[in-house]
């Protein structure tokens, strides 16, 4: 599994539109330098705050994404998607 994540500005959809991660992922598949995998693209904002603009509120961990990874995403990828 390749954990794909985007920098400060970005959304979810730049690895797809703008990085072309399978356009790369499928030709280092068809060269044999890749083996097929499982690529997640988290969307990265795991505060409301940051979908309406305000600001962030008081008391609001700036380990948040860190913690929605570690503590949701990979898990739930992992028990969904189980691979040799």
């Amino acid at each position: 599994m390749l954990y794909l994540l985007y920098g400060s500005g970005q959304n979810e959809n730049d690895w797809s539109e703008v990085g072309r991660a399978y356009f790369i992922l499928d030709n280092l598949i068809a060269e044999r330098r890749a083996k097929p995998m499982l690529i997640v693209m988290p969307f990265g904002h795991p505060q409301a705050s940051h979908l309406s603009g305000a600001a962030t509120p008081a008391g609001v961990k700036p380990s948040a994404f860190a913690d929605d990874l570690l503590d949701q995403i990979i898990p739930m990828v992992e028990k969904t998607f189980a691979f040799p």
